[in-house]
């Protein structure tokens, strides 16, 4: 961007919308920047040093989770585990860093979906973020395989739906054979307490043929 002043700012996720073709928006310090129009250009990011809380914006030396400040990781609700795995979220029985919060995120409708990018995805998210969540991730098509009631019931459908549809790039799950987590609480008999069974390991790599067009 050297025709342009330089802009200084925190980096966050981009500002998303779908028109002909998905358009993006970088925004540093409130200032937006097309960055559709920058496509061909040469573009210099320079870390300054400079760290803050994407919670409460104070400056840290180390930022956890996704750019927490310790005490946010630790209490606010963006970064509840349920963020990560939504189907330990206890919004829907009354438990949540902030019920304020969860009300506004877990305990409205939630889409699970199968998009395809590198491959076919399972995953969730609130009926109002859709088409965005399908943008960030770089998905081509998308369809919606279920509406829920809350966060919690979507996080039990996407993990049953990864036992039968194994698609995740990831080395760390290749690596754990994906197992199932709802088979987790139960062990056959003579195995250690809590060890996974690798019952799922051969379905997760089977590909299936899904009707439609995704």
């Amino acid at each position: 961007m050297s025709s342009d002043t330089p802009q200084i700012g925190n980096l966050r996720k981009m500002q998303t919308r779908l028109e002909d073709v998905a358009q993006y928006t970088l925004v540093l310090d409130d200032v937006p920047i097309d960055m559709n129009a920058r496509i061909g250009e040469i573009i210099k990011l320079t870390f300054d040093g400079v760290i803050n809380c994407i919670a409460c914006g104070r400056e840290i030396k180390k930022s956890f989770g996704q750019g927490f400040c310790f005490p946010c990781f630790r209490d606010a609700p963006e970064a509840s585990e349920c963020i990560i795995r939504p189907e330990l979220c206890r919004a829907h029985e009354g438990e949540a860093r902030d019920m304020a919060w969860a009300e506004k995120h877990c305990l409205v409708e939630q889409i699970v979906y199968l998009a395809r990018s590198s491959a076919i995805k399972v995953g969730i998210t609130r009926a109002s973020q859709m088409p965005t969540r399908w943008i960030d991730q770089g998905a081509t098509d998308a369809i919606v395989f279920a509406r829920v009631p809350n966060r919690y019931t979507a996080g039990l459908v996407e993990v049953a739906m990864n036992c039968l549809l194994y698609t995740s790039p990831s080395p760390r799950d290749i690596s754990a054979y994906l197992v199932c987590r709802l088979l987790l609480e139960s062990s056959p008999k003579g195995a250690s307490p809590g060890k996974p069974r690798r019952i799922c390991a051969r379905v997760n790599r089977t590909r299936f043929r899904v009707s439609g067009q995704i």
